[in-house]
């Protein structure tokens, strides 16, 4: 792998900008992405939470009518097993929807974690760029003084080589 100090010709470096910014722009991409991710896991959990509330104040209710009705009439062996097998009903809806809000949670928080992680990853991206191009920007100003040097030096030397041949026409 090249680094920065190998790099050769002036191309080299706009090369290694260039693919570092598509870089960062990925990260970027990525992380956008995972935003949107959170964002949805955040609304499943919301409803499926809203969802819970709602069975749990209905259920509430339906046990009061199944129980009042117990009582509005003369209780049997088979009403009661009834009203029983309904109150078991009952529970195992809330804990499905208990478990489903687990899980959507244990989902956003996955998803929060992922973009945090792409996070860092972004910023490690960006401020590898920020370098690169920092480093570019001081690179530019040595190299176009290393050719002004050299186009100096071979103005001199073409300057030396002129005078040190004689002059044919002074002979």
């Amino acid at each position: 792998m090249k680094r920065p100090g190998d790099l050769k010709r002036p191309g080299d470096l706009q090369k290694l900008l260039t693919l570092r910014n598509a870089r960062l722009q990925r990260a970027q991409g990525a992380l956008a992405r995972q935003h949107g991710e959170c964002e949805a896991a955040r609304e499943k959990v919301s409803a499926a939470s809203a969802r819970v509330l709602e069975h749990r104040d209905w259920q509430q209710e339906r046990e009061r009518e199944l129980l009042g009705e117990l009582l509005a009439c003369r209780v049997t062996v088979n009403a009661i097993e009834r009203v029983r097998a309904s109150l078991t009903v009952l529970d195992e809806q809330q804990d499905t929807l208990e478990r489903a809000a687990r899980q959507a949670d244990q989902t956003m928080r996955a998803a929060l974690d992922r973009k945090q992680t792409l996070a860092v990853e972004r910023d490690r991206r960006r401020r590898e760029q920020d370098k690169i191009v920092s480093l570019a920007t001081q690179a530019l100003p040595a190299a176009r003084r290393r050719s002004e040097l050299h186009a100096e030096v071979e103005q001199e030397e073409r300057l030396q080589g002129n005078a040190s041949r004689p002059n044919s026409s002074r002979s």
